[in-house]
């Protein structure tokens, strides 16, 4: 595989990644506007507002391509292993960061003064195992929820990784993900744990994953040429939106979320991964590699413009589309000084510590010997 074109994609792919968690924060925003503007929105009134939760369903297929991508040919016990600590630590540390934020927020009581936390749940909450707190199952910093989906699918994955590699995962991943959704039918009495297990949203990383098989087959020479080849970015791209937009035809509770928005969300990862662009810094990389952060933290920026609409006057009187858009851009600017400020730091420092543990261990092994 050239390692040039590989960077390319892969950046396309990080580009993505920054809009579908701007599409996140959109509709956050659309949403506050909903409940607290007392003018009417276009962005809401269309459904655009609504439709930017599919950013979310980006993200799921987003993942499940670049898990196929970034491991060919590993496979066994000890890649699986390593494939499955290196998810966790990257998906872990900054989630425990930002719920202890928030729950630090909640004890000093500023932020969710009218909730009531029950250790038990915070404990789920920490652990991302799904467990209903009232109407809802998510977590106490709510867009953990999505990350219960990703570490099932980590799971599946890394099991798939111990006995098969390549293109046979795109049959024992599914299979396995079948089998846990019969395992949490079959459970006694109706679940958060239940729900995750039998959700169509974790379909969708298998779509990411035959996204990501047939760019492969493709760098390998193993699709037929086409004339028009150059355009399949643009096409699939295209094609990806326009599905997007025709779903805001379709009553919401009509459809299955995970295919209705999964079949979109695949043509335009697709697309993106094919698109060969050699420019791979900018702004827009740039947001994709701060796209955790900004998902993870946009919902305290969302939280106080929520509580802003409703106690200053002024906030009602200015046009609401822009409101949203304007919040939506500076909330993605500012969270993702999440990226430089914490995240990487923090994910220095458990590389620090991983190497010094293992210095350790060398030193003591070579002590032993002696």
């Amino acid at each position: 595989m050239n390692s040039q074109r590989s960077n390319s994609q892969l950046a396309s792919i990080q580009v993505l990644r920054g809009v579908a968690a701007s599409l996140v924060v959109l509709h956050h925003f659309a949403h506050a506007i909903e409940t607290y503007s007392k003018q009417e929105s276009w962005i809401v009134k269309s459904g655009l507002g609504a439709l930017g939760a599919a950013g979310v369903d980006l993200f799921f297929v987003i993942s499940g391509f670049i898990m196929v991508y970034t491991t060919r040919n590993r496979v066994g016990p000890q890649d699986a292993l390593s494939f499955f600590y290196k998810r966790a630590r990257r998906v872990f540390p900054l989630y425990w960061f930002w719920t202890t934020v928030l729950l630090l927020l909640w004890l000093a009581n500023i932020a969710l003064r009218s909730h009531t936390f029950p250790l038990p749940y915070i404990v789920a909450s920490y652990l991302l195992i799904p467990a209903y707190h009232g109407t809802t199952s998510h977590p106490l910093l709510d867009q953990g929820w999505t990350l219960s989906f990703e570490m099932l699918f980590y799971i599946a994955f890394a099991t798939a990784m111990i006995f098969v590699s390549n293109a046979r995962r795109l049959v024992v991943v599914p299979v396995l993900l079948i089998a846990t959704a019969v395992l949490g039918a079959l459970l006694s009495s109706p679940s958060a744990v239940r729900d995750l297990l039998t959700n169509s949203l974790i379909m969708e990383f298998v779509l990411g994953m035959l996204a990501a098989e047939i760019v492969v087959r493709m760098q390998a020479g193993r699709a037929v040429a086409r004339p028009w080849s150059p355009w399949w970015p643009l096409v699939l791209v295209s094609a990806g939106m326009l599905l997007m937009l025709v779903t805001l035809a379709i009553p919401q509770g009509m459809y299955s979320r995970g295919l209705v928005w999964g079949i979109p969300s695949v043509l335009i990862v697709l697309g993106a991964a094919l698109f060969n662009d050699s420019s791979r810094r900018g702004l827009a990389v740039y947001l994709g590699d701060a796209s955790y952060s900004i998902y993870l933290i946009h919902g305290f920026v969302a939280l106080a413009f929520g509580t802003a609409l409703q106690k200053v006057t002024v906030l009602q009187s200015l046009q609401p589309d822009g409101l949203i858009l304007g919040a939506t851009v500076a909330t993605v600017l500012l969270t993702s000084l999440s990226y430089p400020l914490v995240e990487k730091p923090l994910l220095k420092l458990l590389s620090r510590g991983e190497r010094d543990g293992k210095r350790a261990e060398s030193v003591l092994g070579t002590a032993t010997i002696r």
